[in-house]
């Protein structure tokens, strides 16, 4: 039997054509924003049962803006567990940003998964948020009994912070009640430079249960005073 090869060439070529159209730029593509890091908590641990803070990072590479919204859902072994909550998400040219999501963490719940529509691809994309088992020389696995952290800026030079505790940001203190459901302790070693909003969620914590402890400084003890008046007056 006799086989053109004349005939073969041209739905070959065809095939490549398209090929080249739809494989090749997808294959090159980069997603208009990506997730970065994510962190569990206060302490990249959960608290199970109880509402907990998942802080995602996203990242812009492109040069154009991205605003879109970003939905984040609980997953388990046999998929999405509870409620997704949303937050919009606005990123200029090679931005990064955290957006902090307030999530209910079932005893089943082994992480989130973060999706969004990209504009750049025109379809729904999504990132995997697995809760990180710690280290076992640390002494204790992924879920916490509530997080005890340094309150401070960490790019204050003058302020060194505590070994061994994670900080925390008073920019990045919880600006809703519900979101401190997860914060156990604060340690203090000066007053915190907190905003209006988050003086009050502070002090709406504290009288809901929540501890603080004031350290010394070289000079002894430090006076409580603003946000942090009504410690003095529980002493």
């Amino acid at each position: 039997m006799r086989i053109s090869l004349g005939r073969l060439r041209r739905p070959l070529a065809w095939f490549a054509l398209v090929w080249c159209a739809w494989v090749a730029p997808t294959a090159n593509h980069v997603a208009a924003q990506e997730v970065v890091a994510h962190r569990w908590g206060f302490d990249g641990r959960a608290v199970p049962e109880r509402f907990n803070r998942l802080s995602v990072q996203f990242l812009n590479p492109h040069s154009e803006n991205v605003r879109t919204k970003v939905s984040v859902r609980p997953t388990g072994f046999a998929g999405a567990v509870g409620a997704a909550v949303e937050q919009d998400l606005f990123l200029a040219p090679g931005q990064r940003r955290w957006l902090d999501f307030v999530v209910f963490v079932q005893q089943e719940v082994n992480g989130a998964r973060a999706s969004w529509k990209d504009p750049s691809l025109g379809r729904r994309v999504s990132a995997s948020l697995p809760i990180q088992p710690l280290p076992e020389s640390l002494g204790f696995g992924s879920w916490s009994p509530g997080a005890t952290v340094d309150l401070r800026d960490p790019k204050d030079p003058l302020r060194r912070g505590i070994p061994k505790l994670p900080t925390l940001d008073p920019a990045r203190f919880p600006t809703s009640l519900v979101a401190t459901d997860g914060l156990l302790r604060i340690v203090l070693d000066a007053p915190p430079a907190l905003d209006a909003v988050r003086a009050q969620v502070f002090q709406d914590w504290f009288r809901k249960g929540g501890e603080v402890v004031l350290l010394n400084t070289s000079d002894g003890p430090w006076p409580p005073t603003g946000a942090l008046s009504m410690l003095a007056e529980d002493a």
